[in-house]
């Protein structure tokens, strides 16, 4: 039996850039036009986690972003 070929590996840009875009095609396709609202950001911050300290320090930030969301410039009241 042949090997298959393996595809090549993506960076991490290139998996957000897939992401934005599929998930934005998506939103396009199910969202009436009156009723949309900027997506996402324009870029994003990316950082290499190197100890378990800063693990930490990560996830206490992403799971308390829930409830700094009214405080966000994006936030309205009717999301």
């Amino acid at each position: 039996m042949p090997r298959r070929e393996r595809r090549p590996r993506r960076s991490l840009p290139e998996l957000i850039r897939g992401l934005k875009s599929v998930t934005t095609r998506a939103y396009n396709r199910l969202v009436p036009e009156s009723e949309k609202n900027r997506l996402w950001q324009g870029s994003y911050y990316d950082v290499v986690i190197r100890s378990e300290a800063h693990y930490y320090a990560v996830w206490d930030y992403i799971s308390g972003n829930p409830a700094r969301w009214a405080e966000d410039e994006y936030y309205c009241e009717s999301t």
